[in-house]
């Protein structure tokens, strides 16, 4: 697995977290958001993502994008930020 992929689906990652606890850890998530902006010109200089960041990317965007209906207001509002804000880091691939 790589580092992105560690930070968002190991035992103690972000999405552990937020499935199960329902709690949006946001030092976890900047760390992720961090670490995608570092990929992201190696990804664009190599011409192609990892096969465990791209799963790991959906991964992340499902669950922020399909929320739960058991979060507060609060973890509501960081959860479709958070969806959002991946989304639109991400989309500079095409660029």
């Amino acid at each position: 697995m790589s580092k992105l992929s560690d930070l968002i689906n190991a035992e103690n990652g972000f999405l552990v977290k937020l499935r199960c606890e329902n709690i949006f850890d946001e030092a976890k998530y900047s760390n992720i958001k961090n670490q995608i902006l570092i990929e992201i010109p190696i990804w664009k200089k190599q011409g192609f993502v990892l096969n465990c960041d791209v799963e790991a990317l959906i991964s992340l965007i499902d669950q922020l994008a399909g929320g739960s209906r058991f979060f507060n207001e609060e973890t509501e509002i960081k959860v479709e930020d958070a969806c959002m804000e991946i989304e639109e880091i991400v989309s500079c691939l095409g660029s």
